[in-house]
């Protein structure tokens, strides 16, 4: 092949470019420049290459000079040039995909050319150098995909995440979907390769073989033999790249989404050359540290402090005192930003029908339970503060040294001016994000403790979080239903239940007691009716005292499927709905049914506390009502705290005046 003759092939591609000038269609200069870059880089290729064949064979330095060329020079522009294609980065890409690719060649390789193919030397240059570069120039287009298809998924499925997290999902489970439809995504290329090759046209390696005088046959075995290589390869990295995404996207010590660290790029995009020489310069190629900058530890803060390193917006800060009315009406006092807590207590309407249960108990010889209200969640001088967009050096005060109990069966409001906090106090409650200083306890644990032991979705599992936007996950709420059934934690919870179940079964009541002294939330038997207003519908009565309620749903655990698809159906009947909009997609759900059916689910999953971020906003008045009755009698027949967001001032005096 003489220069002349790649002159002849190149010149109906400029008869293209003169015609795209003369139809204006802005193409001739990328055309120009393709084909001078193409003659450049594979006549510089071919240069590169002569002498390097020629060391690659020397038995001293050869294996040196062949590895450095393949993972300090191709590894390298192949990580820089699939970095550069996504419309999300991070600080930590490069070196991540670099380090990916190289872990990857290392094991591919050890098994191509040890296990398969054992050229002699095994560092042969003339088969190492091109098969890698095969390797490397069909998975750079798989990196970019799923580099792409991940972060995108990742920073702009927030909102799913954080439903399932709610629910006391993990970080894998939370995100297996759109980590899922990343890997597809990143696979479609290499998976619609392997189904047409041989049929549409004859593969370049194979071409060549026959091109060389080889047999058609043998140049086929070659061909499988690279296309088998490179499938796995490209899963290799598709599985190692979307794990780490993953990880970053999550702080390991809270699983807090830290999804702020994918920054959207410039649009005009940066040349490969300057990409490069950042890569190398600002990155190394040797000292690959996964940095993490993620949320704050909550015991890296001594509890009921703040940091002092920052300058502090000016606000009035007023110190809550915590609430510990047991059997009336509360106010706990405003924080600096003007939140409010009305705190609301009903077990002091049964106290006769304690006495007499307490009687009962004094006949059989068992301990009765505590008369008083059982602390569910107690929050000691909880501080929590923001960055300035402007000025990341001063911080905004949303409260600070904020002090509340939540008590069995009672019902606390929460109202203040939009900014003040309010939906960042509960979004730290449930362990959605994190506090500057302060300590949460449910019953005997803290948050740190769960935290110290990576089970921070049994927290999430007992506290409940139900935000005001409208669910738009993809599926059915019924596909939801039984997703969240099948959890880890609540799976968890069910294998703790049989096994209190069969010790309470070997050692007779006295264990159950036991548990019971611990978990039962009040003696008090539920017989109010709370059917009183016309318009309102409550749940069937029941006779069991709350105590007694509380202890079964420790030794049942978390609902099954089918007792969960049950309690929401019939609560959504309740609240107007038919059953069939269980199967009816989230998407094509109105507002108000969407925000029916989530509360429904979040009641019926039993959670030990309630958090209602203005969860009746989309409902018209008669619905309200329902609702509110509802979720008044489910606290009161479970042992529920319910922390309640409301800017509705109906409501609140419906609710105080019950």
């Amino acid at each position: 092949m003489t220069p002349s003759l790649l002159v002849v092939a190149s010149l109906p591609l400029l008869g293209i470019a003169g015609i795209s000038y003369h139809q204006q269609l802005a193409l001739e200069s990328s055309i120009l420049v393709g084909m001078v870059r193409t003659f450049l880089q594979l006549g510089v290729l071919g240069a590169i290459l002569h002498p390097i064949f020629t060391w690659g064979l020397e038995p001293h330095y050869g294996w040196a000079v062949v590895v450095g060329y393949v993972f300090l020079f191709m590894s390298v522009v192949a990580a820089t040039e699939a970095c550069g294609r996504s419309k999300y980065s991070f600080a930590e890409l490069w070196e991540m995909v670099l380090g990916v690719i190289w872990l990857t060649m290392a094991i591919m390789g050890a098994f191509a050319f040890g296990v398969i193919i054992k050229p002699d030397p095994l560092w042969a240059p003339q088969y190492v150098i091109p098969i890698s570069g095969m390797l490397l120039g069909n998975c750079v287009n798989a990196i970019a995909l799923i580099i792409n298809a991940a972060t995108t998924n990742l920073k702009e499925g927030v909102t799913e995440m954080e439903l399932y997290q709610s629910f006391g999902a993990t970080p894998q489970e939370a995100s297996a979907r759109l980590i899922k439809e990343a890997i597809r995504v990143g696979a479609m290329p290499a998976l619609n390769g392997m189904a047409v090759i041989g049929l549409v046209s004859i593969p370049g390696m194979m071409t060549g073989q026959i091109l060389a005088g080889n047999p058609p046959m043998q140049a086929a075995k070659y061909q499988i033999l690279i296309t088998l290589l490179i499938a796995n390869m490209t899963f290799g990295l598709l599985l190692g790249l979307a794990g780490l995404i993953r990880y970053l996207a999550f702080d390991p010590a809270t699983q807090i989404l830290t999804t702020e660290r994918f920054v959207e790029r410039p649009k005009q995009q940066t040349p490969l050359w300057r990409r490069l020489r950042e890569g190398v310069r600002g990155n190394g190629l040797c000292c690959w540290v996964l940095r993490r900058d993620g949320p704050t530890n909550h015991s890296a803060t001594p509890k009921g402090s703040i940091p002092s390193t920052r300058s502090w917006e000016s606000l009035p800060l007023t110190e809550s005192l915590t609430n510990t009315g047991a059997t009336s009406y509360g106010n706990v006092p405003p924080t600096g930003n003007n939140i409010q807590l009305t705190t609301i207590q009903r077990l002091d309407e049964f106290e006769n029908s304690t006495t007499s249960q307490n009687k009962n108990h004094e006949q059989d010889g068992s301990p009765p339970p505590s008369t008083t209200n059982d602390l569910l969640l107690e929050a000691i001088h909880l501080t929590k503060t923001l960055e300035q967009e402007n000025d990341i050096d001063s911080q905004r005060v949303l409260f600070d040294r904020f002090s509340f109990q939540i008590h069995a069966s009672s019902m606390v409001l929460v109202s203040g001016p939009s900014g003040s906090g309010k939906s960042q106090l509960l979004r730290m409650l449930a362990g959605l994000t994190t506090m500057t200083a302060g300590t949460l306890r449910l019953r005997e644990r803290t948050l740190e403790q769960h935290l110290s032991t990576h089970k921070v979705s049994h927290w999430r599992r007992k506290v409940r979080y139900v935000g005001q936007q409208k669910i738009e996950l993809l599926g059915t709420p019924k596909e939801f239903l039984h997703q969240i059934a099948e959890l880890q934690s609540w799976r968890k919870s069910r294998q703790m239940a049989r096994k209190r179940r069969q010790r309470q079964q070997r050692g007779g009541g006295g264990g159950g007691w036991g548990l019971l002294r611990r978990l039962a939330a009040s003696p008090a038997v539920i017989s109010r009716d709370v059917d009183n207003h016309e318009n309102r519908h409550s749940l069937p009565k029941d006779e069991e005292s709350a105590a007694a309620s509380y202890y079964r749903l420790a030794v049942e655990g978390m609902p099954e499927y089918q007792e969960l698809l049950q309690s929401t159906t019939y609560l959504i009947q309740q609240w107007g709905l038919e059953a069939s909009a269980l199967d009816t997609k989230w998407k094509v759900l109105s507002g108000g049914e969407a925000q029916r059916v989530h509360v429904a689910i979040a009641i019926a999953s039993r959670p030990r506390i309630l958090l209602l971020d203005e969860a009746t906003s989309a409902l018209d008045l008669d619905t309200k009502l329902r609702v509110e009755t509802s979720i008044q009698q489910a606290a009161v027949t479970y042992g529920m705290g319910i922390l309640w967001i409301t800017h509705d001032q109906e409501q609140m005096k419906r609710l105080t005046a019950t």
